[in-house]
């Protein structure tokens, strides 16, 4: 999960050659860490001065944190020592990972007015809405289905042309298309699975490119 996590967190905001898309002018990239609110917190501050590994590594260690059991199974004890590295590091650093999260968790659902009303091109990952042929969520990195979604201000509720073919959820891509602010909360089908997802914003989508490096 982590190496996992890590890539879809990096995906860089440039696009790679066109797959079978519409071939048209790309509009302006824009990176996930971009539709959060920016903070004014030390925390925040120090997270946004992180290159794009340590963001990633950040991230992970807040994911983990989180969800890891009571009690480690011995088989774990290499990822729990990674862990508890990077969160010393971190410390060093003066990042305290708790406090970054509960700023963060404080402001999940808040949109970024500087973004909205904006042709934008976004990567991430399509997940298909239960019972909505043409609607889907983009999320910046997909988990498994007892896995906590992104936050409301991290995930974008799509809706796409009807003849429009979509990849496989599992495929990364880019979107473009105007955001706009609209809470919602959908059901979005996994692999193994479904789970409810809340959304701040929403975007017509009226490109969809294969994501390539």
């Amino acid at each position: 999960m982590r190496c996992f996590l890590l890539l879809c967190l990096l995906l860089p905001a440039t696009v790679g050659s066109a797959a079978s898309f519409d071939d048209v002018t790309l509009v302006k990239a824009v990176e996930w860490q971009d539709l959060s609110l920016p903070g004014t917190s030390l925390q925040e501050n120090l997270y946004q001065s992180f290159s794009e590994a340590d963001k990633g590594l950040a991230g992970w260690v807040v994911y983990m944190k989180e969800t890891q059991p009571e009690k480690i199974d011995p088989d774990d004890a290499d990822l729990i020592e990674d862990l508890n590295k990077a969160v010393e590091d971190f410390k060093a650093r003066g990042f305290d990972w708790a406090e970054y999260r509960d700023v963060r968790n404080s402001g999940a659902e808040k949109v970024n007015p500087a973004v909205l009303e904006k042709e934008v091109n976004l990567p991430g990952f399509l997940l298909p809405v239960e019972g909505k042929e043409n609607m889907c969520v983009l999320v910046p990195w997909i988990g498994n289905a007892h896995d906590p979604p992104p936050p409301a201000n991290q995930t974008v509720l799509v809706t796409v042309p009807v003849e429009m073919k979509l990849p496989h959820p599992s495929r990364p891509v880019f979107a473009s298309g105007i955001l706009q602010a609209g809470p919602a909360t959908s059901r979005v089908r996994l692999e193994a699975g479904s789970i409810e997802m809340k959304t701040a914003y929403t975007m017509n989508v009226t490109v969809v490119r294969a994501y390539e490096e």
